[in-house]
């Protein structure tokens, strides 16, 4: 596995777990996928060229 596909299979069990925690607990929680996929601080590499 790369660091790309760790990283984004990382950012889409974050935004998943943000959808849910907004399903069933708060709306608010939206914002965690926002925040996940924004500040992850991560370099492209080739999946992003």
């Amino acid at each position: 596995m790369t660091l790309d596909r760790a990283v984004l299979a990382f950012a889409g069990f974050v935004v998943l777990i943000g959808l849910a925690l907004a399903h069933f607990v708060h709306p608010y929680w939206v914002g965690l996928s926002a925040f996940a996929v924004k500040k992850l601080g991560v370099k492209p590499g080739t999946a992003f060229r």
